[in-house]
């Protein structure tokens, strides 16, 4: 790897800037594949089912989430 430096460091500015860009491509690339990989290992690893009965008891309905907004705006307003 050093002797490939040595020569690099030889060589004319345009060829220089191609190496650059490669090696940092390269790396690059390889932080990203080692990323997906992670990536689709948790998200595969990960249960996302929920029983739907049980999440419909869970949710607020719309009137109970416009009665807590309308009683934050209230709140937030002074009482107007």
């Amino acid at each position: 790897m050093f002797e490939y430096f040595e020569r690099l460091r030889k060589q004319p500015e345009a060829d220089k800037r191609k190496a650059v860009l490669r090696i940092s491509l390269s790396i690059t690339l390889a932080i990203a594949v080692v990323w997906g990989v992670m990536t689709y290992m948790r998200v595969s690893a990960t249960d996302l089912s929920f029983p739907a009965d049980q999440a419909a008891k869970d949710m607020p309905g719309f009137k109970e989430i416009f009665a807590g907004f309308l009683d934050n705006a209230g709140k937030l307003f002074g009482g107007q």
